[in-house]
Order: C-alpha cells, then sequence, then structure tokens
C-alpha cells in the first residue's frame, strides 16, 4: 500500500498549504531549562516552608502520561538565585561552552507566565495548562500565546483529533516546538472559540 499522507485528497494539502499556522498565535515556545534532573525534586521532599519560596522552588512542566488539559505538577526544581546553582553546574561540566549555557537553559524569559505546556514525546499529542509560576523543561514543552484570550482555545484546538493526527502524519514519537509550528489554523469565528473553550 502506499502512505498515510498519499490517501489524502487535495484540499486536505491545500488547507494546510493556505492555512496560517499555530505559530502565529505565539509570543514564544520551546524549551526551558534543560535536563538538570539533580536539581529536580517531588513536591513533597521540599518542606512546605521552603516551597513559600516559589522563586526558589517553582514547579516544573515535565511531561508526563496521556492527560488533556490538566496535568498535575509534582515536581519542583532548585531555582536559588535565578537557577545560578544550576549553571556553576552546566559551566563546570561543559567547559567548551564557556558560561554560555543558553543551549541547555533555554528562554528564562518567558519562565513563570501563564501558557500551555505538553510533553515531548508522545504518540498521542496532548496539551496542558501551563500555570503561572512554573518552568518548562525539555520535556514539558512551553508555548505561551501573545494575546492571553487565545490561552484556552487554543487548549482546546491543540486537544483535538485533528492536531493529533496532523502531528503524526510530519513527525514522530518526538513532538518538538518546531512541529507545532506547522500546526494549520483555521480562521475560526468568536463562536467557534467559544466552542474550543
Amino acid at each position: 500500500g502506499s502512505p498515510v499522507c498519499y490517501r489524502l485528497n487535495n484540499q486536505f494539502f491545500q488547507f494546510v498549504a493556505k492555512a496560517e499556522s499555530v505559530k502565529r498565535l505565539l509570543e514564544d515556545h520551546g524549551i526551558g531549562a534543560g535536563p538538570h534532573n539533580i536539581f529536580f525534586r517531588l513536591v513533597w521532599e521540599v518542606s512546605p516552608n521552603s516551597r513559600v519560596d516559589t522563586s526558589r522552588w517553582p514547579g516544573l512542566s515535565n511531561g508526563g502520561m496521556f492527560s488533556p488539559f490538566f496535568r498535575d505538577y509534582y515536581l519542583c526544581i532548585d531555582w536559588r538565585g535565578d537557577g545560578q546553582l544550576i549553571k556553576e553546574h552546566l559551566n563546570q561540566l561543559y567547559p567548551y561552552l564557556k558560561g554560555n549555557v543558553g543551549i541547555k537553559i533555554q528562554r528564562e524569559h518567558a519562565y513563570f507566565n501563564l501558557g500551555i505546556t505538553y510533553g515531548k514525546r508522545t504518540d498521542r499529542f496532548n496539551a496542558q495548562l501551563l500555570p503561572s509560576g512554573l518552568i518548562p523543561s525539555f520535556n514539558g514543552i512551553g508555548l505561551y500565546p501573545a494575546k492571553l484570550d487565545d490561552c484556552w482555545w487554543l487548549l482546546g484546538y491543540l486537544n483535538s483529533r485533528a492536531v493529533a493526527y496532523f502531528l503524526n502524519l510530519i513527525c514522530g514519537l518526538h513532538k518538538n516546538s518546531v512541529y507545532i509550528d506547522r500546526v494549520p489554523l483555521p480562521n475560526f469565528s468568536g463562536s467557534d472559540k467559544e466552542i474550543l473553550e
């Protein structure tokens, strides 16, 4: 037989070619704190008194099992001094970076903002609300809509079977942000967006 994408009709390909993409709605997106799991803790491993200072132990979005719309964030990361300990650790681990740890800790300007997150490794794409106060990771990628009003209906659209099907056509198990950029965005009316919310 022929690959699935050849079984689709021309209307599908014309729609994908002409439609704007999800990227148009996003102010920023992509991975956050790198794989420094020695700095990760389960929230119940950190004393409640220490968790009061959310700049020291913020929650961490790190992907997980299939869970559309909501995820229980049970991880936190030792982020004291804006991640200073982690950055020092990275400088020791990768001296050739000469202090440029941006390859491992990306998009710090977006940390702690409200957005959408999703697990990078999945065979059925699903997204969750990323509450403010959390940091995305390499496995829990963050999407930050330019307008917060777009957050809820976009979350509904990203959890649709149409988006999951499209992503499975264009990429494998790893759903990196470059693939989310390409998700076609229908011209939703105001009432369509209300239904998606």
